[in-house]
């Protein structure tokens, strides 16, 4: 295997790389997230917060690096919108995650340090299991013996959660990240599990109640 290393780029070159890239993963990020916020812009309310913790395994990112292992020690969520669409009972999220996960392999170790900026949409399955699809942006901080990098991602990926307490819950997601540094094309999906704690739970929402008009206000 040829020797990993992550090379500076040309400041020029680098800059003009990166908005590109940031231009790309905006157009797509909007084109997921405004078919989800239109139906539902008038039911605003406020939702679920939580915290949590994911633990995992990622595919390689380069050849002849082996599976790497890490977490996302800090997860914070919060719902902004609910009821989407009428079933009253699904939602979207803002999400935003930081970890680390490190690859070996032939005397080589590479580690990346990525922060994710994600909407989360969730589908209410039973009261007790949601699933969900979220996509967004990552910040990826790339180290290798040497050198390192920082590039913008595009993060997509799908996972489920069951709720063991009305505050507690547990599940899985696969993520993949989306990275082109100078060095290689990085693409390499998490697999995770995962552990969240509901700080908020959702509040019902406010239903006018209509009283019967008394006989002189007909």
């Amino acid at each position: 295997m040829e020797t990993v290393v992550l090379k500076q780029r040309e400041s020029s070159g680098k800059n003009q790389n990166m908005w590109h890239a940031l231009r790309t993963y905006a157009a797509i990020a909007v084109c997921i997230v405004i078919p989800l916020l239109v139906p539902a812009t008038s039911r605003a309310a406020i939702g679920d917060m939580s915290i949590g913790g994911d633990l995992g395994f990622a595919t390689s990112p380069a050849p002849g690096l082996g599976v790497g292992i890490g977490a996302v020690f800090a997860s914070f969520s919060y719902q902004f919108l609910d009821n989407i669409p009428a079933r009253g009972i699904d939602g979207l999220e803002g999400v935003g995650e930081i970890g680390y996960f490190n690859w070996s392999g032939n005397g080589e170790s590479v580690s990346n340090v990525p922060l994710f900026f994600l909407a989360r949409y969730f589908y209410t399955v039973a009261p007790d299991l949601r699933a969900y699809g979220q996509a967004g942006f990552s910040l990826n901080f790339w180290s290798a013996p040497g050198a390192s990098e920082t590039d913008l991602g595009f993060a997509s990926g799908v996972g489920i959660e069951y709720l063991f307490t009305p505050d507690m819950g547990v599940g899985g997601q696969m993520m993949l990240n989306v990275v082109r540094p100078s060095w290689w094309d990085a693409d390499h999906v998490l697999f995770l599990a995962t552990f969240t704690y509901h700080i908020l739970a959702p509040h019902s929402r406010v239903v006018r109640r209509e009283y019967p008009r008394r006989r002189w206000e007909r």
